[in-house]
């Protein structure tokens, strides 16, 4: 119970954080944060309910983990595969 704690937690904040560098990325440290927080409560919570509601697939604990798995998954491929933007104006 303890280790499946664990591991949900960990695999919510890196779902999170991996989404924040996806589509956020002139963030600070402080925006990174609350943007990551923000992410992994909405976006994988999006995913699921829709894999419940219209598919009508069943959710447990492993159904949970392969979307957070998939999202962090992507989301890291995503942000890798894109190009670095560069604002005009934003000063460093």
């Amino acid at each position: 119970m303890v280790l499946q704690f664990v591991i949900g937690g960990a695999l919510f904040l890196a779902t999170g954080w991996a989404i924040s560098l996806a589509f956020f990325r002139e963030a600070d440290v402080v925006e990174r944060v609350v943007f990551s927080l923000a992410c992994a409560m909405t976006v994988p919570a999006i995913i699921l309910a829709f894999l419940n509601l219209i598919l009508k697939i069943k959710l447990d604990a492993i159904v949970v983990y392969v979307v957070l798995i998939a999202v962090t998954a992507a989301s890291f491929w995503y942000s890798k595969t894109q190009p670095q933007r560069h604002h005009v104006g934003k000063h460093s």
